[in-house]
């Protein structure tokens, strides 16, 4: 295949761009194992993945970073690397998260990754309306007859690797399994709660997260943990951002932030109960979950604060929809949809996100005091646990976030899961501990690849 660029890109090289793109069709279907196996030597990598399996991005290797700040400063950058990039198609994204607090405590296994940031891949796949495409990435060269050749060698070089891509299978055994600190934590879901139910304090609602430790006899494929998760987690959004040694990874259920310029959409997922071994089990159970007063007053706190916080977007009323079951394979949520149509010159993408993080189904409520309570009491950071992680369009204000949930971050043979759960006035230490382990359920199965039922006690 050769590349034959358009006039513009000799105009953008005079006008002194930094960055060059260039965008190409790979006609034949890719998949996820091959797409992940083929660039070994990168060690920077993301994976991202809507729950309907319809748009999919996969990218390689670090052109520049954004690191986090506020929502303006943000855009700010993002419009300058815009400005510095030629971007013909108009392809490229950016891809990362932000920690879920800046000021939380360290936390084993995160390095660099816990201060979270958004990158500028040097190769990009996109699945979209059953179309790939490949956007290639590079830094301005010493002549621009050098550009089309640094092209070349990187689409030669992309087309070899996937066509070398071999399968890896590894039998790899559970060593240890531990939950840490479950005494502290469930000393500290009582104080949440005695917190709550003190009629000088304003807190209706915190949420506190715990960590189950694995260690496995091998280090831990990645790729087939990814897999893994693609079959059993259906109706989830699929994650994977890995930087050095350390690899964030999951399947959420819960969407933070979808925005084109004319809508913006969340979505309110709270409370939780198991699934049924039987239809008719799972339907009571989930007829149990729609009438439960602890759990519906969790949702609405979400709902609430959701909306309030989404309507200044927003140029109509936002609309909530009918209350419903999200059902995952091991776990069933209420849940309701958030949609508004999207203010003309309002705020950008990366306000809307810092407006909306942490939502009352991760931090609490009201937002800030919940956020200080758990950055005194868990004794844990979380990292990018429950953060807002996805993408943004390079050229326009637009992208998607999800809640980075049902997660892990490993590195070698350490895995540290993460779960959480809602306190409120009437929740129970035992239960809430019952509720965190069944969502330690999908990461800790998909790491094992075996029934993970069994109790950790």
């Amino acid at each position: 295949m050769s590349i034959h660029l358009a006039p513009e890109y000799e105009q953008a090289y005079q006008d002194a761009k930094l960055y060059f793109s260039y965008t190409f069709d790979y006609e034949q279907d890719l998949s996820l194992a091959v797409l992940l196996r083929s660039f070994p030597e990168e060690n920077t990598r993301f994976f991202w993945q809507t729950p309907d399996r319809q748009h999919l991005l996969v990218g390689f290797g670090q052109r520049t970073k954004l690191f986090p700040d506020d929502g303006v400063t943000m855009n700010n950058q993002k419009k300058r690397l815009h400005q510095q990039t030629m971007d013909p198609d108009n392809r490229l994204c950016l891809f990362g998260a932000f920690p879920f607090d800046v000021q939380a405590n360290a936390a084993p296994l995160w390095n660099q990754l816990a201060e979270g940031g958004f990158l500028l891949p040097k190769v990009l796949f996109t699945f979209n309306q059953g179309r790939w495409q490949v956007t290639l990435t590079v830094k301005r060269p010493a002549t621009f007859a050098a550009l089309t050749t640094r092209f070349q060698k990187e689409q030669h070089r992309i087309i070899l690797a996937l066509s070398q891509a071999a399968p890896k299978v590894q039998k790899n055994r559970l060593v240890t399994s531990q939950e840490i600190a479950v005494k502290k934590w469930m000393e500290t879901v009582d104080q949440a709660v005695k917190t709550i139910r003190n009629p000088n304090n304003t807190l209706k609602k915190i949420v506190l997260a715990r960590q189950l430790a694995l260690e496995m006899n091998e280090p831990i494929d990645q790729v087939a943990l990814l897999q893994r998760l693609e079959t059993q987690q259906p109706q989830t959004y699929l994650f994977y951002l890995q930087e050095g040694n350390s690899t964030f990874i999951g399947a959420t259920p819960e969407k933070l932030l979808a925005a084109t310029t004319k809508k913006v959409t969340t979505v309110a997922v709270a409370g939780s109960i198991q699934r049924g071994k039987t239809p008719s089990e799972d339907t009571r159970l989930g007829q149990e979950l729609l009438h439960s007063a602890k759990n519906l007053q969790e949702h609405q706190i979400v709902v609430e604060r959701l909306q309030k916080n989404l309507q200044p977007f927003s140029q109509s009323t936002v609309n909530v929809s009918q209350r419903t079951l999200l059902k995952n394979r091991d776990i069933q949520h209420l849940y309701a949809e958030l949609i508004g149509t999207r203010a003309d010159d309002g705020a950008s993408l990366f306000e809307m996100i810092q407006q909306l993080h942490p939502t009352p189904a991760l931090g609490g409520e009201p937002k800030q005091a919940a956020i200080e309570w758990i950055r005194t009491h868990e004794p844990v950071g979380r990292g990018l646990y429950g953060a807002p992680i996805g993408w943004v369009s390079l050229a326009e204000d637009a992208g998607e976030f999800a809640v980075g949930i049902r997660s892990a971050v490993i590195s070698g043979k350490h895995a540290l899961l993460y779960a959480g759960c809602g306190i409120v006035a009437d929740s129970n230490a035992e239960e809430e501990r019952q509720e965190t382990k069944m969502k330690f359920q999908p990461m800790k199965r998909g790491i094992q690849d075996e029934d993970t039922t069994t109790d950790d006690d």
